[in-house]
C-alpha cells in the first residue's frame, strides 16, 4: 500500500472493507499485520477487531481471541467497551455462551450513558438469542424501545424474534413495519445513503412476519 501519510488510515479500512465484502479473510490478516507494522497507519484497534473477525471466520479461534484481547488492552472508553463487546460476539459464535453472557453482563452493570447503555443491552440480548433463551433476549430488546422507541434495529429483532416463534404476530409486524420506516427516514435525510436500497435484513424480517 503506497499512499499519503495523511491518508494512510483511511486507505487500509477501505481495502478492509473491500476485502471483507469479497469474504477474503486470509488477505485481511495480511492487511492487518502490515497496518499493525505501520508507523503511519493508525488505528491499531481497527486493525486487532478486523484480524480478530477475520480469525474467527477461518475457525483460528485461540488467534481470533488473542487479537481481541490485545484490542481490548490497547484502548479506552468507548473504544474499549466496543472491544469487549465484540469479545463477548466472538465466545458466543465459538459456542462458549456463558463466558460471553458474564462479560455482557460485567459491560451492562458497568454502563451508564444512554448509548452505552443500549448497545450493552443489545449485545446481551444477541447472546441470549443464540442460546435460544427468547425471553431474556426479548425484554432486554424491549428496554431498548422503552428508552428509544426509534431505534429502527431493536424494532426489527423483536418483531423477528417474535415472527419466529410464532408469538404476537400482529405486534411483530407493526414493528418491522417501523423498522423499515426508521430506515427509508435515515436514506431520505442522508446525501451518503439516498441511493442505498432498502436494508436486507428488515425486508428479510418482513418476509418471515408476513408468512408466519
Amino acid at each position: 500500500i503506497k499512499s499519503h501519510p495523511d491518508y494512510e488510515s483511511e486507505v487500509f479500512a477501505g481495502l478492509l472493507r473491500v476485502l471483507r465484502l469479497s469474504n477474503k479473510y486470509q488477505d485481511i490478516i495480511q492487511v492487518c499485520k502490515k497496518g499493525l507494522e505501520s508507523d503511519r497507519a493508525g488505528n491499531r484497534t481497527l486493525f486487532l477487531i478486523e484480524m480478530a473477525g477475520a480469525c474467527m471466520h477461518l475457525e483460528r479461534d485461540t488467534e481470533a481471541l488473542a487479537a481481541v484481547d490485545l484490542a481490548i488492552s490497547g484502548s479506552q472508553g468507548r473504544e474499549n467497551l466496543f472491544c469487549q463487546r465484540y469479545k463477548a460476539n466472538l465466545l458466543s459464535q465459538m459456542g462458549r455462551h456463558d463466558e460471553a453472557v458474564q462479560i455482557a453482563i460485567r459491560i451492562l452493570d458497568n454502563s451508564s450513558q444512554p448509548n452505552e447503555l443500549r448497545d450493552a443491552r443489545y449485545s446481551l440480548s444477541s447472546i441470549y438469542s443464540s442460546m435460544k433463551q427468547n425471553k431474556k433476549s426479548e425484554d432486554l430488546l424491549q428496554a431498548i424501545l422503552e428508552a428509544d422507541p426509534a431505534d429502527a434495529t431493536a424494532n426489527n429483532d423483536l418483531g423477528y424474534q417474535w415472527a419466529d416463534r410464532n408469538f404476537n404476530l400482529d405486534q411483530a409486524e407493526k414493528l418491522v413495519r417501523k423498522a423499515l420506516e426508521l430506515d427509508r427516514k435515515i436514506r431520505e435525510t442522508s446525501s451518503q445513503l439516498v441511493h442505498e436500497p432498502e436494508n436486507a435484513a428488515y425486508l428479510d424480517s418482513m418476509g418471515w412476519v408476513l408468512f408466519r
